[in-house]
């Protein structure tokens, strides 16, 4: 009895933290869905479906207008998540935030997850399909449109050959990193060098696991800037 007494006072505690914070998310965000969606359409304006030069536009102008927020160390890491496989890399990921590029070359589909964040996903190239249960058509965003699927919201999604898109994600992220990574198989790691960790019947990358997280440009536990260097910050408010 006292046991499930002290669980109950700690789970009441922490929820009333977490109500706490939730109220104040606000504050923490560093980038704007806005900004960043009239950004990729000013990339796709100046390079097409070039997408080496619009991924490079773009993180250029964040490096500028968001110093010391944005990872420059480019690395690309395969991930599957709800079926889907595809390369991703961090441009920025904190606690509250994390915004990267995600694509295939060939094309994917899967099932978008269930998640605490709302998540702002712009089309570079290509173009994105997505449904809803119950309904009978699908929703198409082609390119430079952004497709914003609220916190919760669940859907089936497909990007037929060639997609590439800028996604952006801001409420609570270390909870999204359990789906992000649970279906992970194998990366591509730095030289193009595939590491494998070998369980008999299946791969899981622990190296591209510990990439993805430590590279993420984020302000959770540190942000990579364009020196590399890491800086303490704590939800987007720099210490000192």
């Amino acid at each position: 009895m006292r046991v499930l007494t002290f669980l109950g006072a700690v789970v009441a505690a922490i929820a009333s933290i977490m109500y706490m914070l939730e109220s104040h998310l606000e504050k923490f965000y560093i980038f704007d869905p806005t900004e960043l969606h009239t950004l990729s359409q000013s990339a796709i304006a100046a390079h097409g479906n070039d997408t080496r030069a619009v991924v490079d536009y773009i993180t250029s102008h964040l490096a500028q207008s968001h110093p010391n927020h944005v990872n420059t160390h480019e690395e690309w890491i395969f991930n599957n998540a709800g079926g889907a496989m595809g390369a991703m890399h961090i441009i920025h990921a904190s606690i509250t935030e994390y915004l990267i590029v995600f694509g295939s070359a060939l094309g994917t589909e899967g099932h978008s997850g269930r998640h605490t964040a709302d998540d702002y996903f712009t089309i570079l190239r290509g173009e994105q399909l997505a449904w809803k249960a119950g309904a009978f058509e699908p929703e198409r965003y082609p390119q430079g449109s952004m497709h914003l699927m609220k916190r919760g919201e669940v859907k089936q999604y497909g990007m037929k050959d060639t997609t590439w898109a800028l996604e952006y994600a801001r409420g609570w992220i270390p909870p999204m990193l359990f789906f992000g990574f649970a279906d992970s198989k194998f990366e591509g790691g730095a030289g193009g060098e595939d590491r494998y960790a070998d369980d008999g019947n299946s791969f899981f990358e622990y190296a591209g696991l510990f990439d993805a997280v430590e590279d993420g440009g984020g302000d959770g536990e540190g942000d990579v800037g364009e020196s590399g260097e890491r800086e303490v910050v704590v939800g987007g408010v720099e210490d000192g």
